[in-house]
């Protein structure tokens, strides 16, 4: 919020810790190629990285 709002406007606001709403994000590879499989594994790997580092909860944080 403090990048997008100037200092007033930020005084104004305030975030809840209840999300308003989930919204799923989902990634697809066509069956057809033939490495699918092994990009699926690599996002899944990379997924799973930033989930323990706590850099997906920081990507969250910030949106």
């Amino acid at each position: 919020m403090q990048t997008q709002f100037d200092e007033a406007q930020t005084k104004q606001l305030s975030m809840t810790q209840v999300p308003l709403f989930l919204k799923p994000f989902y990634v697809i590879f066509s069956k057809q190629y033939a490495d699918a499989q092994h990009f699926i594994d690599l996002f899944n790997q990379g997924l799973a990285n930033i989930q323990a580092s706590g850099v997906y909860d920081e990507i969250l944080r910030d949106l």
